[in-house]
């Protein structure tokens, strides 16, 4: 860790810069009126995944970047700070993941800045559309109130400062903050000329409304987490905010969490963050890419769990594959409860000994290929542990005709491989289907197509060997092959 400045035009910022100076960059917002020390306990975790962590003391809070008039905090100006520090570090694409104000920002940089902005990660504060969109039917206007309070000049500093900023110091750890950083925060603001830069990015917000109603959908991958305990942002502003975010969006809610996420929740914070930024590549893959790589991954993290919003993710895409008659005929069965996984996974290991006995007989043959053997071998570690895999899927329909069922197994199979989630494809279970239908409740005159681990691959993605598609492809006639020209 290290303590650096940053020259953005006129203005210079001081940051905290962790980790290598090859990863990718990604920058921590604050809110008020914190400082950089507010991620101490989630800086040094993404430093060691690998991430240039960049930690600002953003406009007003930086003695060299602190502006006296409050035109010039408005929210365009905040985000072009940003913006400014990643060309200064040379920061093409960024991770940016905010708190509080630092989360108005890192939605407007999101939502303006899609081609920089790799991903997005708000703590504790909804889109900004959302909040207003809140404040006439929920309680968020009267969680709001004491705004107005803070976009009034002189007296909000002489009220929070009086007797060495008692006030705010109770203001902070009614809201639930520990006495030490309370201390430090009021510590930070007591400096000449600091609250009322701070209380700058209030007052601006009241000359210059139109600027958080204006910050558009986000496109980019969004992670949203928000406890509930927060005295400030409530649940309707929360929930809402999916209603702006039309990229990959997980909206992760800690129960009795406060509005201090990085100071007070940091280790419930950490876990999805370093999944998503961990993930952001995968989500942006094209079709093509993913057809190409996709392969059957029979090696899963038993440890990491999958996102609930991965798997609605994976099955919006199932549904949407063509059935006759556009019928939909094929229900699809998710198990994340652990004992039924087991059970389903003795259940698979029972019908898959017979099988792999079969096989093994088969590839021992001399002249087998070794590729067939390697194969063999994943497919013996799924038959010891497809019930460790986090999430089980299942296809099922009433009837006997598969035909719809497949192509919603592929395009599953694909939106998996974009989310970086490993599946296969296995229909071993059908050995003994009964017991399957047992430990799920399904009824016997419903047939369960295929079994669908879902989990995050301990492999590496890559293009499996295949066949050339002109050996492969016969044209009007059996057998027929035809020269592929250059270009085609």
């Amino acid at each position: 860790m290290r303590h650096e400045q940053l020259q953005v035009g006129s203005l210079r910022f001081d940051v905290i810069v962790d980790g290598p100076d090859d990863g990718p960059v990604v920058f921590l917002l604050h809110g008020w009126p914190q400082t950089t020390a507010a991620w101490d306990e989630v800086r040094p975790a993404l430093a060691a995944a690998g991430h240039r962590v960049v930690v600002p003391a953003q406009r007003g809070y930086s003695t060299g970047a602190r502006p006296t008039t409050v035109g010039e905090y408005r929210l365009d100006h905040l985000v072009g700070d940003v913006i400014g520090m990643a060309d200064v570090l040379d920061a093409e694409r960024f991770d940016v993941v905010g708190h509080d104000w630092g989360g108005a920002v890192a939605w407007a940089l999101g939502a303006a800045h899609p081609d920089r902005v790799r991903t997005l990660t708000s703590l504790s504060t909804p889109h900004p559309a959302a909040m207003l969109a809140a404040l006439p039917r929920s309680a968020q206007a009267l969680r709001s109130a004491y705004i107005p309070l803070f976009q009034l000049p002189v007296l909000p500093e002489r009220l929070l400062l009086t007797a060495g900023g008692v006030p705010l110091r109770a203001l902070l750890r009614r809201s639930g903050l520990d006495e030490q950083r309370a201390r430090g925060y009021v510590d930070a603001m007591a400096e000449p000329g600091a609250l009322t830069a701070a209380l700058s990015w209030y007052r601006a917000a009241g000359t210059a409304p139109g600027q958080l109603r204006a910050v558009g959908t986000v496109t980019v991958p969004t992670l949203f987490v928000w406890g509930s305990a927060d005295p400030a942002l409530g649940r309707t502003a929360a929930e809402g905010t999916a209603r702006h975010v039309s990229g990959p969006y997980t909206f992760h809610p800690l129960e009795g969490a406060s509005h201090w996420l990085p100071e007070r929740h940091a280790e419930q914070v950490l876990p999805p963050l370093l999944r998503h930024l961990a993930t952001d590549e995968v989500r942006r893959m094209e079709l093509n890419e993913a057809i190409r790589t996709t392969r059957a991954m029979r090696r899963l993290d038993h440890d990491r769990p999958v996102d609930e919003a991965d798997i609605w993710t994976i099955l919006e895409a199932a549904s949407k594959a063509a059935t006759g008659g556009n019928a939909q005929p094929v229900r699809w069965l998710v198990v994340t409860d652990a004992d039924k996984r087991a059970r389903l996974g003795e259940i698979y290991k029972a019908c898959w000994q017979p099988v792999s006995a079969m096989y093994s007989t088969r590839f021992d043959e001399p002249g087998t290929d070794p590729s067939q053997q390697k194969v063999l071998r994943s497919a013996d570690h799924l038959g010891e542990h497809m019930g460790d895999a986090p999430v089980i899927i299942i296809p099922a329909s009433k009837g006997g005709d598969p035909a719809s069922v497949f192509p919603g197994v592929q395009n599953l199979m694909l939106a998996a491989r974009e989310l970086g989630l490993g599946t296969t494809l296995t229909t071993v279970h059908r050995l003994q289907e009964a017991d399957v239908r047992s430990v799920l409740d399904i009824p016997e005159d419903v047939t369960t197509w295929a079994m669908i681990p879902v989990g995050h691959p301990t492999g590496r993605w890559g293009e499996a060997t295949r066949r050339p598609v002109e050996e492969i492809t016969y044209w009007d006639t059996w057998r027929t092959p035809k020269p592929r020209t250059a270009g085609d």
